[in-house]
């Protein structure tokens, strides 16, 4: 099982527990390739891919979504080397939308329409619940246990 995870252990390590119980073996071809070289080559081989959400300091949703990541790239080496930000969004700091690329064979994706939209800051919970404060140091960790295995069971929204 083939996966394009380049730097995130979270992504890497979830396809081979997948691909584990399924018996196959995980293929990380992009494994800790240098970001910068590969997001070159992914525009210089034809890729065609859209930012869809953004999720960085530097990246703003009503000036970047839309944008294809060849015009993207050297705003992207610009927040590399002013915040720390991974080229290739392996840290979450966007995600795109491949339109096409040399491997589509029945053709590209065209977007008709599209709408920016920024999600309003909020925290929505369909159920609540109140705890008791643990006050002393001694059953904490017995306290704590109960408490989170309730919570697993709570239905949340964002």
């Amino acid at each position: 099982m083939a996966s394009g995870a380049i730097a995130s252990d979270y992504q890497r390590l979830r396809v081979e527990e997948v691909a584990g119980r399924l018996g196959l073996a995980s293929l990380a071809y992009l494994w800790h390739a240098p970001q910068a070289a590969l997001l070159r080559g992914m525009i210089d081989g034809g890729l065609q891919a859209i930012l869809v959400k953004t999720a960085a300091l530097g990246l703003e949703p009503a000036r970047h979504l839309g944008l294809g990541i060849a015009a993207l790239a050297p705003h992207l080496a610009t927040l590399r080397d002013r915040f720390g930000c991974n080229v290739c969004g392996e840290g979450g700091e966007y995600e795109t939308l491949t339109l096409d690329c040399p491997l589509f064979a029945h053709g590209r994706i065209v977007l008709d329409a599209w709408e920016a939209r920024a999600p309003r800051p909020r925290l929505c919970s369909r159920r609540r619940r109140c705890c008791r404060r643990a006050t002393a140091r001694r059953g904490w960790g017995r306290r704590l246990g109960r408490a989170a295995g309730r919570a697993g069971r709570l239905s949340h929204t964002t």
